[in-house]
């Protein structure tokens, strides 16, 4: 019992640093907006910031391509070769596929 009355003045001594200990701890560990819970939000918004550049980079290109397409005849000729191996009436394709290095 003397223990028990020894820590319990020492806490009352000590009140305010107690106070600030645990309220510290509160927000640092139980609190639903903690500094951890804080800090993976901050880390998520910086993921999903290099996504929404990534992705506008992405629109940028489609978008010059698909502007390039509605005004250049040549344009589509070259999508029309390159992606889906069409050609000329007088033209013959040859396709040369690499083999991949085997390990």
């Amino acid at each position: 019992m003397g223990r028990l009355f020894s820590l319990w003045h020492t806490l009352c001594r000590h009140k305010y640093a107690v106070t600030f200990v645990l309220f510290m701890a509160m927000l640092t560990f139980i609190d639903d907006d903690s500094f951890l819970v804080r800090y993976q939000r901050r880390m998520e918004i910086g993921q999903l910031e290099r996504e929404i550049d990534n992705y506008a980079a992405i629109y940028a290109s489609e978008t010059a391509q698909l502007d390039a397409l509605d005004h250049d005849p040549a344009a589509v000729e070259r999508l029309a070769r390159e992606r889906y191996g069409m050609k000329r009436s007088n033209e013959d394709i040859y396709i040369i596929e690499e083999k991949e290095a085997e390990p």
